[in-house]
């Protein structure tokens, strides 16, 4: 059976997988940083390191994410449409699923495909930060908060203060405001958790529902992101027991086998 590599290259975070098939060999997660390029050659080294073999053992690579085009490497790589691997990793993870929703940092994306895991309808955020993980980020900047506790910290709210600006810059400017004015921490995070799923439920909303729907992506470990989109467009997403930041990558790799 076939090695293959698969890798997502994000705006943040470099995804990474060796698959055998359809196993999991070994996988990665690494910061994009400032040179894209070389941190997927590192990610990449570091993938046939932890799976034991050489580079003369992969049989087919695919690359996806903003910085796929920066790649150097001196072998073929399948560059991939993200929502072509996200559909593909998605029915990988969750064979009943025929839809899947990414929250990434720098874009939403929403997907619905078919049991072969072939794109049938999908949409993106616009160019605005308000619905990514970029919108997170520079919000718990602004609070002076770690990004990966926004979900944890909006749960112990008693409110939701609304943050009504969809432009990241206005919204910072509100959040400043907010302090200033003594809301709670706490109830500050409710309402930024509650703006990035508004503005992702609408995405989902003109794709249409599918069933058994799961969610992607570094945002997809908010739970309180996660837990206000499920009330919003009245579904529950699927549990896969997958790292929900390798979806683009395994799919990745997982298209490259079959081109």
């Amino acid at each position: 059976m076939h090695f293959s590599i698969g890798m997502d290259i994000g705006l943040v975070g470099i995804k990474g997988v060796v698959m055998k098939g359809e196993n999991i060999v070994a996988q990665v997660v690494k910061d994009t940083g400032v040179r894209p390029a070389l941190a997927a050659k590192e990610c990449y080294e570091q993938l046939l390191s932890d799976a034991d073999i050489s580079s003369d053992k992969i049989q087919a690579h695919g690359v996806s994410g903003w910085g796929s085009k920066t790649l150097s490497f001196d072998f073929d790589i399948e560059y991939l449409p993200d929502v072509v691997c996200l559909a593909k990793g998605a029915k990988w993870a969750c064979p009943t699923s025929r839809m899947v929703v990414d929250v990434g940092a720098q874009t939403a994306k929403v997907a619905r495909f078919d049991g072969n895991g072939s794109v049938k309808k999908y949409e993106l955020s616009d160019k605005c930060a308000s619905g990514t993980g970029r919108f997170l980020e520079i919000m718990s900047a602004a609070l002076g908060l770690k990004v990966n506790n926004l979900g944890q910290i909006g749960q112990a709210a008693s409110k939701l203060v609304e943050i009504s600006s969809q432009c990241s810059v206005f919204a910072e400017s509100e959040i400043i405001s907010y302090v200033n004015t003594g809301e709670k921490t706490e109830d500050i995070v409710n309402g930024i958790n509650y703006s990035i799923a508004k503005r992702v439920s609408t995405i989902i909303m003109r794709v249409g529902i599918q069933e058994d729907i799961i969610i992607t992506g570094g945002v997809a470990k908010n739970d309180a992101v996660v837990r206000y989109i499920e009330e919003m467009v009245k579904v529950r997403f699927k549990d896969y027991g997958v790292d929900p930041q390798m979806i683009g990558a395994i799919g990745a790799s997982l298209t490259a086998q079959q081109t």
